[in-house]
């Protein structure tokens, strides 16, 4: 089915009966080998060597030979990489970015060896993230590759695969030179009647003289210290790529839906300008000069992000956002705000990755939406770069760039 059932499964008449709310499917069940994908199937070495283990008495001795030759695992042979994975199991499926559909795909078994694989045809310069699932119930991350990311829910991290051609920036890295310092606070919100957890990045060289800065505020604050480095970042790049600024960072509510971009969106907007900015100037040196100041968001944060910068032109010069998400309801205001050219002047930096967040049971594909929002921030005028990247959603392509 195009995306998962919502029932169980029914026999009757020596078929299986699935259905989802569009769909009903009669599934016939026969024995044989499991079937190769087309990219399996394709004339490629790895391929040649799966077929050639028909004929080879010891498939242990040889699998294990082949393993033990192999410069990277996964195997990048051209347009196809092939995923393999060893270990006890009786099945294994492979969940990533290269999936369409979202779930788990059945990983094909070498028939009297622990070996299971899967190959896709993907395209060169692309980044990856995915994970092994044995049995259907063990989640497991690649034991042939020690390349890891944060996911972007949960604590378990990704396996990552990045094909040649992909740029890896160099601002992660630990930095070598002067580092900036991050202080702590909580802002009383009368608007949104309780607390909010902020941190601010001051750059080096803050403490010791007068100067008035930017400002950048950063939406969802604690995922992107904690997951997305931008600290590294900030202390690798201030002065050098950016005139060094005061960076502010919101942590997100516990309902979190509920400010970005839901019922709580419009005050949380509020709380930013007439609550958060007042303080910051109070506690910090940060000029008041018109549109000095910027917003950074992903995900959900990006429709606040992008409607505070377009309401109030006189504190926001530019908002930068990656892979939006649309449907939480006040994306029907800011798409308004941007046809009507609200704050015009204000400058965009968008992008968001061809393998992005997607389920298509709920509906919700952020590369689609990414595209809905770019067109209409082109189309009421306003300046904007960045658009589609060869890459996947997730906290490693997001701070890579």
């Amino acid at each position: 089915l195009e995306g998962s059932s919502l029932t169980w499964p029914a026999f009757a008449s020596g078929k299986v009966l699935v259905r989802n709310l569009k769909t009903l499917a009669a599934v016939s069940i026969s024995e044989g080998k499991v079937a190769a994908t087309v990219a399996e199937s394709a004339d490629h070495a790895f391929g040649r060597w799966v077929a050639s283990l028909e004929t080879v008495d010891d498939r242990k001795a040889a699998v294990d030979a082949f393993v033990g030759a192999q410069a990277s695992i996964p195997i990048v042979e051209g347009g196809f990489v092939h995923f393999l994975y060893r270990g006890e199991g009786q099945d294994l499926a492979i969940t990533g970015s290269m999936n369409d559909t979202g779930g788990p795909l059945p990983m094909t078994p070498v028939e009297g060896t622990d070996l299971f694989y899967r190959t896709f045809e993907l395209p060169p310069g692309g980044r990856y993230e995915y994970a092994y699932q044995v049995d259907y119930e063990t989640w497991k991350n690649d034991p042939f590759n020690d390349r890891m990311v944060p996911a972007t829910e949960g604590e378990e991290p990704l396996s990552e695969l990045v094909t040649p051609g992909y740029v890896l920036a160099d601002h992660l890295g630990e930095p070598t030179g002067p580092r900036g310092t991050i202080e702590s606070f909580t802002l009383e919100s009368k608007i949104l009647e309780g607390e909010k957890a902020i941190q601010v990045w001051l750059p080096p060289g803050y403490a010791s003289g007068d100067r008035e800065y930017p400002m950048l505020i950063v939406h969802d604050g604690k995922a992107w210290l904690e997951k997305g480095k931008i600290d590294v970042a900030l202390d690798n790049l201030a002065g050098k790529s950016f005139a060094p600024a005061i960076v502010v960072f919101i942590d997100a509510a516990g309902q979190w839906w509920t400010e970005a971009g839901g019922s709580n969106t419009e005050n949380y907007i509020r709380m930013q300008v007439e609550e958060l900015v007042p303080a910051i100037r109070e506690k910090y040196r940060v000029t008041d000069a018109e549109g000095a100041h910027a917003v950074l968001a992903n995900r959900f944060y990006t429709i606040p992000a992008a409607a505070v910068a377009v309401r109030h032109p006189e504190l926001f010069g530019a908002v930068a956002l990656q892979s939006t998400f649309l449907g939480l309801g006040f994306e029907d205001e800011l798409l308004a705000d941007l046809a009507a050219g609200r704050g015009r002047d204000v400058r965009f930096y968008f992008d968001w990755n061809r393998y992005e967040e997607r389920n298509i049971d709920r509906g919700w594909d952020a590369a689609r939406d990414s595209r809905v929002l770019a067109k209409a921030i082109e189309d009421g005028g306003y300046a904007m770069t960045g658009g589609e990247v060869l890459d996947s959603a997730g906290w490693g392509g997001w701070r890579n760039r």
